[in-house]
């Protein structure tokens, strides 16, 4: 008896996913899309939030601050964040 449910559970699994297989493909395709879609979108926004750090580097008089945030890769990279950081919170800016 429990052999006969079990192979009509497995059958019913299978079904059910190849009954879902068109619906995960549609919804794949919709997914790429509106990634396709915001693509151009989002690559404009980052590029104009570049151009406004590079104005506020620009302006900041804390010039050790701007070649800490400009400089370093990695670990140094996260170093310098946490300087700067701090520098900000000593001038009571952050």
């Amino acid at each position: 008896m429990d052999d006969v449910l079990q192979g009509q559970i497995s059958e019913a699994q299978k079904a059910f996913a190849e009954a879902l297989k068109p619906v995960v493909q549609e919804i794949a395709r919709i997914i790429r899309e509106i990634i396709a879609a915001t693509k151009p979108i989002i690559d404009a926004i980052i590029e104009r939030a570049k151009v406004l750090v590079e104005y506020v580097l620009e302006l900041y008089p804390n010039k050790r601050v701007i070649f800490l945030a400009t400089h370093g890769h990695g670990r140094t990279q996260k170093k310098n964040i946490n300087r700067i950081l701090k520098w900000l919170r000593k001038e009571g800016v952050f």
